[in-house]
Protein backbone atom coordinates (compact mmCIF):
# COMPACT_ATOMS: atom_id res chain seq x y z
CA UNK A 1 0.00 0.00 0.00
CA UNK A 2 1.33 3.41 -1.01
CA UNK A 3 -0.17 6.50 0.57
CA UNK A 4 -1.26 7.77 3.94
CA UNK A 5 -2.72 5.25 6.38
CA UNK A 6 -4.67 8.00 8.18
CA UNK A 7 -6.06 9.93 5.22
CA UNK A 8 -5.65 10.79 1.55
CA UNK A 9 -2.31 10.41 -0.17
CA UNK A 10 -0.66 13.28 -2.02
CA UNK A 11 2.04 13.79 -4.60
CA UNK A 12 4.42 16.16 -2.85
CA UNK A 13 5.73 18.34 -5.74
CA UNK A 14 3.66 21.38 -6.63
CA UNK A 15 4.87 21.75 -10.23
CA UNK A 16 2.97 19.54 -12.68
CA UNK A 17 6.11 18.48 -14.55
CA UNK A 18 7.69 17.24 -11.31
CA UNK A 19 4.47 15.48 -10.32
CA UNK A 20 4.41 13.60 -13.62
CA UNK A 21 8.05 12.63 -13.11
CA UNK A 22 7.30 11.22 -9.65
CA UNK A 23 4.29 9.32 -11.03
CA UNK A 24 6.45 7.90 -13.82
CA UNK A 25 9.02 6.62 -11.32
CA UNK A 26 6.22 5.02 -9.28
CA UNK A 27 4.66 3.44 -12.37
CA UNK A 28 7.93 1.77 -13.39
CA UNK A 29 8.94 0.51 -9.96
CA UNK A 30 5.92 -0.35 -7.81
CA UNK A 31 4.94 -3.64 -9.44
CA UNK A 32 8.55 -4.98 -9.39
CA UNK A 33 8.76 -3.88 -5.76
CA UNK A 34 5.50 -5.69 -5.00
CA UNK A 35 6.86 -8.86 -6.61
CA UNK A 36 10.06 -8.55 -4.58
CA UNK A 37 8.02 -8.47 -1.37
CA UNK A 38 5.67 -11.24 -2.59
CA UNK A 39 2.64 -8.95 -2.50
CA UNK A 40 -0.27 -10.04 -4.68
CA UNK A 41 -1.58 -6.48 -5.02
CA UNK A 42 -0.09 -3.01 -5.15
CA UNK A 43 -2.48 -0.21 -4.14
CA UNK A 44 -2.06 3.55 -4.20
CA UNK A 45 -4.56 4.59 -1.56
CA UNK A 46 -6.94 7.52 -1.81
CA UNK A 47 -5.20 10.08 -3.98
CA UNK A 48 -7.29 13.22 -4.64
CA UNK A 49 -8.73 14.05 -8.04
CA UNK A 50 -6.17 16.78 -8.76
CA UNK A 51 -3.46 14.08 -8.87
CA UNK A 52 -5.27 12.16 -11.62
CA UNK A 53 -3.51 13.53 -14.68
CA UNK A 54 -0.07 12.88 -13.22
CA UNK A 55 -0.99 9.43 -11.87
CA UNK A 56 -2.50 8.38 -15.21
CA UNK A 57 1.10 7.35 -15.96
CA UNK A 58 0.25 4.26 -13.89
CA UNK A 59 -2.51 3.10 -16.23
CA UNK A 60 -0.12 2.16 -19.02
CA UNK A 61 1.77 -0.09 -16.58
CA UNK A 62 -1.23 -2.26 -15.69
CA UNK A 63 -2.87 -0.33 -12.86
CA UNK A 64 -6.65 -0.02 -12.68
CA UNK A 65 -8.33 3.17 -11.50
CA UNK A 66 -11.23 2.89 -9.03
CA UNK A 67 -13.14 5.53 -7.10
CA UNK A 68 -12.65 5.05 -3.37
CA UNK A 69 -15.21 6.00 -0.74
CA UNK A 70 -14.98 9.78 -0.99
CA UNK A 71 -14.03 12.20 1.70
CA UNK A 72 -16.23 15.29 2.06
CA UNK A 73 -15.32 18.96 1.98
CA UNK A 74 -16.82 22.17 3.28
CA UNK A 75 -15.60 25.37 1.61
CA UNK A 76 -14.91 28.01 4.29
CA UNK A 77 -13.08 30.53 2.11
CA UNK A 78 -16.13 32.80 1.77
CA UNK A 79 -16.67 33.31 5.48
CA UNK A 80 -15.04 35.81 7.83
CA UNK A 81 -16.84 34.41 10.89
CA UNK A 82 -19.25 31.73 12.02
CA UNK A 83 -22.03 34.33 11.78
CA UNK A 84 -21.17 34.73 8.08
CA UNK A 85 -21.33 30.95 7.69
CA UNK A 86 -24.72 30.87 9.37
CA UNK A 87 -26.14 33.80 7.39
CA UNK A 88 -25.11 32.14 4.11
CA UNK A 89 -27.60 29.35 4.82
CA UNK A 90 -31.21 29.58 3.74
CA UNK A 91 -33.92 30.16 6.30
CA UNK A 92 -34.37 26.49 7.08
CA UNK A 93 -30.61 26.02 7.37
CA UNK A 94 -30.31 28.87 9.88
CA UNK A 95 -33.16 27.43 11.92
CA UNK A 96 -31.48 24.02 11.99
CA UNK A 97 -28.23 25.54 13.28
CA UNK A 98 -30.12 27.47 15.97
CA UNK A 99 -32.03 24.34 16.98
CA UNK A 100 -28.89 22.24 17.18
CA UNK A 101 -27.01 24.81 19.26
CA UNK A 102 -29.96 25.53 21.52
CA UNK A 103 -29.84 21.95 22.83
CA UNK A 104 -26.44 22.58 24.45
CA UNK A 105 -26.92 26.26 25.42
CA UNK A 106 -30.38 26.21 27.01
CA UNK A 107 -30.72 27.61 30.53
CA UNK A 108 -30.19 24.77 32.98
CA UNK A 109 -27.67 22.99 30.73
CA UNK A 110 -24.17 23.07 32.17
CA UNK A 111 -21.86 25.13 29.93
CA UNK A 112 -19.65 23.28 27.45
CA UNK A 113 -16.09 24.55 26.96
CA UNK A 114 -13.90 23.87 23.95
CA UNK A 115 -10.15 23.35 24.38
CA UNK A 116 -7.77 22.92 21.41
CA UNK A 117 -4.25 21.53 21.90
CA UNK A 118 -1.45 20.00 19.80
CA UNK A 119 -1.20 16.99 22.11
CA UNK A 120 -3.53 14.59 23.88
CA UNK A 121 -1.17 14.11 26.83
CA UNK A 122 -3.01 13.92 30.13
CA UNK A 123 -6.28 12.93 28.48
CA UNK A 124 -5.40 9.87 26.37
CA UNK A 125 -7.50 7.45 28.45
CA UNK A 126 -10.58 9.68 28.22
CA UNK A 127 -10.06 10.28 24.49
CA UNK A 128 -9.67 6.60 23.78
CA UNK A 129 -12.75 5.60 25.77
CA UNK A 130 -14.88 8.00 23.71
CA UNK A 131 -13.23 6.90 20.45
CA UNK A 132 -13.97 3.23 21.22
CA UNK A 133 -17.63 3.98 21.97
CA UNK A 134 -18.01 5.73 18.61
CA UNK A 135 -16.05 3.03 16.78
CA UNK A 136 -18.26 0.26 18.18
CA UNK A 137 -21.46 2.03 17.12
CA UNK A 138 -20.36 2.39 13.49
CA UNK A 139 -22.11 0.10 11.00
CA UNK A 140 -18.95 0.15 8.88
CA UNK A 141 -15.46 1.02 10.07
CA UNK A 142 -11.79 0.75 9.22
CA UNK A 143 -8.83 -0.13 11.41
CA UNK A 144 -9.18 0.16 15.20
CA UNK A 145 -6.60 2.60 16.52
CA UNK A 146 -4.68 2.22 19.78
CA UNK A 147 -4.06 4.62 22.68
CA UNK A 148 -0.45 4.74 21.52
CA UNK A 149 -1.58 6.17 18.16
CA UNK A 150 -3.21 9.16 19.84
CA UNK A 151 -0.24 9.62 22.12
CA UNK A 152 2.43 9.38 19.43
CA UNK A 153 0.73 11.53 16.79
CA UNK A 154 0.86 14.45 19.19
CA UNK A 155 4.49 13.78 20.06
CA UNK A 156 5.68 13.30 16.49
CA UNK A 157 3.47 15.83 14.67
CA UNK A 158 2.73 18.73 17.05
CA UNK A 159 2.81 21.12 14.08
CA UNK A 160 0.13 19.12 12.24
CA UNK A 161 -2.05 17.51 14.94
CA UNK A 162 -4.85 19.33 16.76
CA UNK A 163 -6.84 17.74 19.57
CA UNK A 164 -10.27 19.25 20.26
CA UNK A 165 -11.84 18.59 23.66
CA UNK A 166 -15.36 19.54 24.72
CA UNK A 167 -15.76 19.55 28.52
CA UNK A 168 -18.87 19.76 30.64
CA UNK A 169 -18.44 20.02 34.42
CA UNK A 170 -14.76 19.23 33.86
CA UNK A 171 -15.47 15.94 32.06
CA UNK A 172 -14.58 15.39 28.41
CA UNK A 173 -17.84 14.57 26.61
CA UNK A 174 -16.49 14.84 23.05
CA UNK A 175 -13.04 14.65 21.47
CA UNK A 176 -11.84 15.08 17.92
CA UNK A 177 -8.44 14.64 16.32
CA UNK A 178 -7.75 16.89 13.33
CA UNK A 179 -4.73 17.25 11.05
CA UNK A 180 -3.47 20.35 9.26
CA UNK A 181 -2.59 20.31 5.56
CA UNK A 182 -1.80 23.85 4.41
CA UNK A 183 -4.99 25.90 4.78
CA UNK A 184 -7.14 22.77 5.10
CA UNK A 185 -8.25 21.27 8.40
CA UNK A 186 -8.87 17.51 8.16
CA UNK A 187 -11.21 16.05 10.77
CA UNK A 188 -9.97 12.49 11.29
CA UNK A 189 -11.38 10.80 14.40
CA UNK A 190 -14.31 11.57 16.68
CA UNK A 191 -15.40 10.29 20.07
CA UNK A 192 -18.67 11.12 21.81
CA UNK A 193 -20.18 10.41 25.23
CA UNK A 194 -23.45 8.82 24.16
CA UNK A 195 -25.05 9.27 27.59
CA UNK A 196 -25.45 12.96 26.68
CA UNK A 197 -24.73 13.12 22.93
CA UNK A 198 -28.32 12.89 21.71
CA UNK A 199 -29.80 15.33 24.23
CA UNK A 200 -27.08 17.91 23.56
CA UNK A 201 -27.02 17.37 19.77
CA UNK A 202 -23.32 16.88 20.39
CA UNK A 203 -22.37 15.78 16.87
CA UNK A 204 -23.62 19.09 15.48
CA UNK A 205 -22.12 21.14 18.31
CA UNK A 206 -18.74 19.56 17.52
CA UNK A 207 -19.14 20.35 13.83
CA UNK A 208 -20.13 23.99 14.35
CA UNK A 209 -17.42 24.65 16.94
CA UNK A 210 -14.81 23.13 14.61
CA UNK A 211 -15.98 25.36 11.75
CA UNK A 212 -15.90 28.40 14.04
CA UNK A 213 -12.34 27.60 15.17
CA UNK A 214 -11.18 26.86 11.61
CA UNK A 215 -12.50 30.18 10.27
CA UNK A 216 -10.97 32.14 13.15
CA UNK A 217 -7.62 30.49 12.49
CA UNK A 218 -7.53 31.18 8.76
CA UNK A 219 -8.43 27.77 7.31
CA UNK A 220 -10.11 27.83 3.91
CA UNK A 221 -11.68 24.38 3.89
CA UNK A 222 -12.74 21.58 6.21
CA UNK A 223 -12.27 18.00 5.00
CA UNK A 224 -13.94 15.04 6.66
CA UNK A 225 -13.33 11.31 6.43
CA UNK A 226 -15.40 8.76 4.46
CA UNK A 227 -18.63 7.24 5.81
CA UNK A 228 -21.33 8.93 7.89
CA UNK A 229 -22.52 10.67 4.73
CA UNK A 230 -26.10 11.42 5.82
CA UNK A 231 -25.33 14.18 8.38
CA UNK A 232 -22.57 15.60 6.15
CA UNK A 233 -25.03 15.98 3.28
CA UNK A 234 -27.43 17.60 5.74
CA UNK A 235 -24.69 20.03 6.83
CA UNK A 236 -23.84 21.16 3.30
CA UNK A 237 -20.66 19.21 2.53
CA UNK A 238 -19.69 18.24 -1.01
CA UNK A 239 -17.94 15.04 -2.00
CA UNK A 240 -14.17 15.15 -2.33
CA UNK A 241 -13.41 12.32 -4.78
CA UNK A 242 -10.39 10.17 -4.03
CA UNK A 243 -9.01 7.36 -6.18
CA UNK A 244 -7.47 3.94 -5.77
CA UNK A 245 -4.86 2.67 -8.22
CA UNK A 246 -4.68 -1.12 -8.03
CA UNK A 247 -2.42 -3.61 -9.83
CA UNK A 248 -1.82 -7.35 -9.53
CA UNK A 249 1.76 -8.61 -9.54
CA UNK A 250 1.35 -12.09 -11.07
CA UNK A 251 1.51 -11.53 -14.82
CA UNK A 252 0.92 -8.73 -17.31
CA UNK A 253 -1.25 -11.16 -19.30
CA UNK A 254 -3.80 -11.00 -16.45
CA UNK A 255 -4.20 -7.21 -16.63
CA UNK A 256 -7.31 -7.18 -18.81
CA UNK A 257 -9.11 -9.70 -16.60
CA UNK A 258 -8.00 -7.88 -13.47
CA UNK A 259 -9.27 -4.53 -14.79
CA UNK A 260 -12.65 -6.14 -15.46
CA UNK A 261 -12.73 -7.74 -12.01
CA UNK A 262 -11.69 -4.50 -10.30
CA UNK A 263 -14.55 -2.63 -11.99
CA UNK A 264 -17.00 -4.98 -10.22
CA UNK A 265 -15.85 -4.05 -6.70
CA UNK A 266 -16.41 -0.29 -6.89
CA UNK A 267 -17.03 0.61 -3.20
CA UNK A 268 -19.08 3.70 -4.02
CA UNK A 269 -22.07 1.79 -5.42
CA UNK A 270 -23.18 0.43 -2.05
CA UNK A 271 -24.06 3.71 -0.31
CA UNK A 272 -27.29 5.25 -1.71
CA UNK A 273 -26.70 8.52 0.17
CA UNK A 274 -23.76 9.33 -2.11
CA UNK A 275 -26.09 9.74 -5.09
CA UNK A 276 -27.85 12.61 -3.31
CA UNK A 277 -24.75 14.81 -3.19
CA UNK A 278 -24.80 17.50 -5.92
CA UNK A 279 -21.36 16.51 -7.27
CA UNK A 280 -21.84 12.73 -7.16
CA UNK A 281 -21.04 12.41 -10.89
CA UNK A 282 -17.50 13.63 -10.22
CA UNK A 283 -16.70 10.27 -8.62
CA UNK A 284 -16.63 8.73 -12.08
CA UNK A 285 -15.17 11.55 -14.16
CA UNK A 286 -12.49 9.91 -16.28
CA UNK A 287 -8.88 11.00 -16.49
CA UNK A 288 -7.80 12.75 -19.70
CA UNK A 289 -5.16 10.08 -20.31
CA UNK A 290 -7.30 6.99 -19.70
Amino acid sequence: MVGNAAGPGYLQPTQEEERVQVARILSKNLIPLGKLHRSALVVLKEFPRFDRNALSELLAEGFSLLPSLPHTQHDLSRFASFDDYKEAKNRNGRRRIERHLKASTNPGVAPIQLEVRDSGEGAIDEIYELYEKTFERASMSFERLTPEYFREIGRRMPDRARFFFWRQNGKIIAASLCLIEGDTLLTEYLGLDYTVANDLKLYFRVHYDTIDWAIKNGFKSLVSTPLGYEPKLYLGHELLPVDLYVAQTFSSSMNSFFKWMASKIDPTVNDPVLERFPNFRELRTESKKE
